[in-house]
This record gives C-alpha cells, sequence and structure tokens, in this order.
C-alpha cells in the first residue's frame, strides 16, 4: 500500500528538520577546521625580531653575537660572517655605504642568503644580515677613504722622483711590454676586485699632475718618426689597455696620425705582399682566409653598425680568429673556414675596439651578431655533412625543373581533380592533422601565420625556397590552362567533415583558395613526387626525405630572385583543349549521402566562389551541388593520356604501409614512363 501523501505543513516540517541537521553538520565541521589551524599554529615556529637599537657599541645598542643566539659559538658566528662579506662582495660595490646602495638589489640577496643558509631563515625580516652588511660596507668604505689619504701623503714624499723625462733605454723597455701584451676578445676590460667597480678617469680631478707623464701606447716606430722630423705627434687612446690572459694571441697595431699636416712622418710597413711577391698598398689589400688554419685577417676600415656608411677610416688592424665564440656563455667553435660575412665582423669589432674601446656603446652589438653568425656557419657545416652522407644534390638545375614537373602532369590533376584521390594523399592527411581541421578558419587566415607545423610541411625539401619558387610558378601556369579555382574549391568541398569534422564556418564562410591548395598542398605533393623520381623510391619514403632535407634546402638553396620561366615549357609541351572542363549539376545518384551544412553564410559565400559556368537556381541549390560533388569524371577523358595510368613501384614492405594510408599510390612512375 503506497504511504499516504504529506501534507504541505508535514512537507515543510520535515524540509525544516533536514536543514537543521545538515547546519550542525556544517557548524561541527567548522569547528574541527578551526582547531586544526590552532595547531599548525602553534606547532609553527616563531620567529625571532629584531631588538631595539643598532647593532654595536653605541648608545643603546646590542650584541649582534648575543642575539643571534650564538654566544657560545664564535666558530659559527664568524662562518656567518665570512658569508655574507662573500655575498657583499660578490653582489654588491663594497665602496658604497648602506644608504647609497640599490634597495631593491639589497632585498634580492637577502632572501638569497635565506635561500642557501637555513640559520638566517629564523630571523624575522633578515635583520642580522642587514646589520652585518650594513657593518661590512662601512668598514670597507672608511679602510678604502683612509688609504687613499695616507697614499696621498706618501707621494707627497715621493715629489720630483717621477717627474724627469724618460730616456731612450726606458721607451724601449715600455715598447718590448706592449709587443708582448695579449688582449681577449671579450673577457677584457677592467678587472674587478671585491665587487668594486672599475676606476674611471672621469671620476676623479687628475689636475696637472699628470702633465708629465710619458706616452707608453704609441709604438716605437711612431716616436721615432716625431724625433727624426722634430714633429709633435698626439696620441689620442680611448681607454687604457689592461693586460689578460687571451683566448688566444692577437697582435693590435696602431697608427696614429700627426696633428700637423706640413710634413707627414715615416711609415714602416705600408705595404702588403701578393702571392706573387709584389706589393700592394695597405688601403687597397683585401682579407684572404687561410681554407686550412686561422690566418690573420687585414682591415683598413670599419664602422660602428649603428653609424652611417660615411664613418671615417679607422686605423689598420691585425688579428688572428679566436678559437671558440666570444660571447660569454657560449661555447660554440670558430669554423676553420669562415664566410666572408662572419670574417668581416671579426674585422670590424676589432677595429671598432681598437677606436672607441671594448666597452663602448656598440661592441655588444658586434659580439652578438658574431654569436649568430657562428652559430649559423656551423649549422650549415652540420647540413652540408648530412647532405654528402645522405646523397642529397648540393647543386640543382633549376632550369629543368620545370620539364621534370611536366612528367607528373596526370598525377596533379587527379590530386586537383579527384576528392577522394586528395582525401587518401598523405600530405592532405598531415596538413589537416597541423591545421586541427580548423580548415575555415585557416582559409581565412594569411598564408605562413596560422600553423607552424603547416608551414613546416609546406617546404619543399633540398630543393629550398628557390625550388619552391619554380614549383609554383609552373604550377600557376596549369591553373591557368587547366585548373581554374572553382574547380579545386569544389573538390575541397566535396571532403568536408572527413575523416573527422571541421570546425564551424562563421559569417565570412569560405574553403581553401587556389593560392592556398597550391603553397600547402600540391607544391609539397611535386616536390615529394620530383624526390621519388631522383631515390627511386614511393611516396611515403619521399615524404621523409623532403622532410629531413628542408632545413638544408632552406640554408644552401634559398635564393628566391627566380624569375617564372617564360614561356612555360608545361604550356608549350600540354596541347590545348577547348573547350576547359566544367563541373555541370550531379544528378541525384551521384550525390553522397553525406548532407549538406545548412548554414546561410555558408551557402551566401559558396555562391559567390561558384563561376558563371556552373548551373543553380539558388543558393541551397549552389551548396548542395558543391558539396555533393563526387569529382569522379574529373579530369574528363579527353585530359588523359591513353593508357596513362601510373603504375606503382612499390615494394612490398612499403606497399603494406601505404595500403594502411592510401589504397592509391602518387608520383610513382615506370622506367618507361619516366
Amino acid at each position: 500500500m503506497p504511504p499516504k501523501p504529506r501534507t504541505m505543513a508535514e512537507e515543510l516540517e520535515f524540509m525544516r528538520a533536514k536543514l537543521n541537521a545538515q547546519q550542525r553538520t556544517i557548524n561541527q565541521k567548522d569547528r574541527e577546521l578551526e582547531t586544526l589551524r590552532n595547531q599548525q599554529i602553534s606547532k609553527k615556529p616563531r620567529l625571532i625580531p629584531r631588538p631595539n637599537g643598532q647593532a654595536g657599541r653605541s648608545k643603546n645598542g646590542f650584541n649582534l653575537k648575543d642575539e643571534m643566539q650564538l654566544s657560545n659559538d664564535s666558530t659559527r658566528y664568524e662562518r656567518l660572517l665570512r658569508i655574507i662579506r662573500s655575498y657583499a662582495n660578490q653582489y654588491l660595490p663594497i665602496r658604497k655605504t648602506i644608504k647609497d646602495q640599490n634597495k631593491k638589489r639589497l632585498d634580492k640577496l637577502v632572501i638569497l642568503i635565506q635561500k642557501d643558509v637555513k640559520y638566517f631563515r629564523r630571523f624575522q625580516g633578515g635583520w642580522p644580515m642587514h646589520a652585518m652588511i650594513k657593518q661590512y660596507l662601512q668598514n670597507a668604505h672608511d679602510k678604502h677613504k683612509r688609504d687613499l689619504r695616507l697614499e696621498r701623503e706618501a707621494e707627497k714624499e715621493d715629489s720630483g722622483v717621477w717627474d724627469a723625462p724618460q730616456t731612450r733605454t726606458a721607451d724601449e723597455a715600455i715598447e718590448e711590454e706592449d709587443d708582448e701584451m695579449s688582449v681577449d676578445g671579450e673577457d677584457g676590460g677592467a678587472d674587478v676586485h671585491n665587487g668594486e667597480e672599475p676606476l674611471m678617469d672621469a671620476d676623479f680631478d687628475w689636475g696637472d699632475e699628470n702633465g708629465g707623464l710619458k706616452d707608453t701606447v704609441t709604438p716605437k716606430r711612431q716616436n721615432d718618426a716625431d724625433k727624426e722630423n722634430d714633429l709633435p705627434g698626439e696620441v689620442v687612446v680611448s681607454q687604457e689597455v689592461v693586460t689578460k690572459k687571451a683566448k688566444r694571441s692577437q697582435k693590435i697595431i696602431l697608427e696614429s696620425p700627426l696633428t700637423t699636416p706640413v710634413k707627414p712622418a715615416k711609415r714602416k710597413a705600408t705595404t702588403d705582399a701578393n702571392d706573387d711577391g709584389t706589393s700592394v698598398p695597405r688601403k687597397r689589400a683585401k682579407a684572404i682566409l687561410d681554407n686550412r688554419a686561422h690566418s690573420p685577417l687585414n682591415v683598413s676600415k670599419a664602422q660602428n653598425p649603428n653609424a652611417s656608411s660615411k664613418s671615417a677610416p679607422l686605423p689598420s688592424l691585425k688579428l688572428e680568429l679566436p678559437a671558440i665564440c666570444p660571447a660569454n656563455y657560449c661555447k660554440d667553435p670558430v669554423p676553420k673556414d669562415p664566410g666572408n660575412e662572419l670574417a668581416l665582423l671579426f674585422l670590424e669589432k676589432q677595429a671598432f675596439v681598437a677606436k672607441h674601446g671594448k666597452n663602448a656603446p656598440g661592441a655588444s652589438q658586434f659580439t652578438r651578431r658574431i654569436c649568430e653568425n657562428i652559430k649559423l656557419e656551423n649549422r650549415r657545416l652540420e647540413c652540408r655533412r648530412e647532405a654528402r652522407v645522405n646523397a642529397w644534390p648540393l647543386e640543382i638545375d633549376y632550369s629543368e625543373l620545370p620539364n621534370c614537373i611536366e612528367a607528373f602532369e596526370d598525377e596533379i590533376y587527379q590530386i586537383a581533380f579527384d576528392g577522394p584521390q586528395l582525401a587518401e594523399c598523405p600530405i592532405w592527411q598531415s596538413f589537416l592533422e597541423a591545421i586541427s581541421y580548423k580548415v575555415h578558419a585557416f582559409s581565412l587566415a594569411e598564408i605562413s601565420s596560422f600553423s607552424p607545423g603547416a608551414d613546416s610541411g609546406a617546404r619543399c625539401g633540398y630543393f629550398g625556397a628557390r625550388g619552391k619558387a619554380v614549383i609554383m610558378s609552373t604550377l600557376e601556369n596549369f591553373i591557368q590552362d587547366r585548373l581554374a579555382p572553382d574547380q579545386i574549391y569544389q573538390t575541397v568541398a566535396c571532403l568536408y567533415d572527413t575523416p573527422e569534422q571541421w570546425d564551424e564556418p562563421d559569417e565570412d564562410f569560405t574553403l581553401m583558395s587556389d593560392v592556398q591548395f597550391l603553397e600547402y598542398i600540391l607544391a609539397p605533393f611535386v616536390a615529394a613526387s620530383l624526390i621519388s623520381d631522383d631515390f627511386e623510391c614511393d611516396l611515403l619514403c619521399a615524404i621523409e626525405i623532403m622532410r629531413a632535407s628542408s632545413e638544408f634546402g632552406d640554408l644552401f638553396h634559398s635564393d628566391m630572385l627566380v624569375p617564372s620561366p617564360v614561356p612555360s615549357p608545361v604550356k608549350n609541351a600540354v596541347k590545348k583543349i577547348e573547350p576547359k572542363p566544367m563541373i555541370s549539376k550531379p544528378s541525384s545518384q551521384d550525390a553522397l549521402p553525406v548532407e549538406p551544412p545548412k548554414q546561410g553564410p555558408q551557402a551566401k559565400n559558396l555562391e559567390s566562389k561558384s563561376s558563371t559556368s556552373v548551373p543553380h537556381a539558388n543558393t541551397k541549390t549552389m551548396a548542395k551541388s558543391v558539396t555533393k560533388t563526387t569529382m569522379t569524371n574529373f579530369p574528363p577523358p579527353e585530359i588523359r593520356k591513353k593508357n596513362s595510368e601510373p603504375k606503382s613501384q612499390l615494394s612490398k614492405k612499403s606497399k603494406n604501409i601505404a595500403d594502411t594510408i592510401a589504397p592509391h599510390t602518387y608520383g610513382t612512375r615506370s622506367n618507361t614512363q619516366r
């Protein structure tokens, strides 16, 4: 017997009781949660607060060692002091007091020390570290000032000893030191001791105390010329060269002009010797690179990369290429046979450093460009080595490429005309996977702006960008003669939502344009067919070779200045057929069972895409005719050559792989057909 239904009052009372029970459960859970929070808070250690006053012996000061709870552990306290001093030397300029330090940098240093030393985590705000750093910086500042004061007092006692002019013997000794001087390409510069910044001449007012200093940078032969001609020579040096052990010895020759143009000074070694023994003026000497070893390079001009091309000539330089990249944290080796661009960059940088100094603005740009060029040169060498191992052609006769493309005329028509053939093509399948089946969104995007994977798959292997330009130009002639854009559009339209569902169209509904179809489908297909013909393999193997050799083609065959073949070999070889093949409205028997999409914008765009040769009554009729066209009748019989069906040359192993992807094979032609 079914239970008696409750009245409204009984139902209300039942719901109130249920609500009260749930509320009691919630209150109990809240109390349990609060208890757990209190337990966690009680377990958390309490941080040691900062005491009042300042660390030290000042009034109301405190003993830092006692407040850090290390009064009975002097060894650990001294060790922590040494750690703090080491971090300060590494990350802070120690000649500045804590008031002059960068506050953000100081806070980051405290966090870094707490991360490395767990003992400092128990102090609130890291106050012991601040106290230790403050004390160390103040002591270092005071010691520096005291040392300078004592040194000036000592200089007064030495006055007059070094004011006398230097003798010829001293000049010779100085020049011998200059000849032994070596400069590191990028690691040079003023040494930094104990975290101090290098002293610059602009920071001090030297007065007239250095008026009697002797020039120790001008080469000896320049000084001899000045004395012989009794003409004063002036040398302007941007920065004093600091000696440091170099990665490889480099010779620098600086030649400074005279200040008075009345009578030029004598110059030595103004000519360079050629291979035949004749001498050539240095200004016209060219940089000669030895293919087997690093040889010195001569340069007479260099300029700032940001300056104009009319910059003044710089002193002549002589250098040797380093063994590794001059950039910091880069250990790439310098190629033994560098290209002209890389050699010129080294020369320009050396000349720029000789004139403006290694720390001048613009020197880092040279280093960055050199590093990028070294990586590119090394990658080119690797690709060339890989090409030789895999027998990829290093040189291609692009003038014969259109004739080779003509041999694959039937396969190109099958891909462009026949929807089922296109659906089974591996290149089409890879393209759909690369764009995630977003065909409508892809059609609205510009070329090379939608999917990097699709752009990578559109490369033409070892033919490179230059070969792709020739292929695209030849395929455009195919489009003009035989293939209309509407026919390509209908071929893609009959594959709607296959093999997976495509994206939803928007108001600007469209499919792939003829340019996109050539760029991403036909051009890679033709390149793979040509590779298949070169290596006598099937299309799947040719596609793997094409993708593996794409980087090699981009590096070695990247010349895009390729004129279109006029007249086109394909245009002359293929006889004209009148009238051109047209798409007629299919009968109901030929219609595919797939229902067409019934969006209004889609039908509207399809109507705009259709040609005048395709009969249609209205928008819906046009949409049905496009989506239901089977394309089994294309190309027309008069276009197909008699007995021209391509014969498969697949091996048993490759044929089994190909059958799992597509029952048809592309790009395989018999020896008689080739």
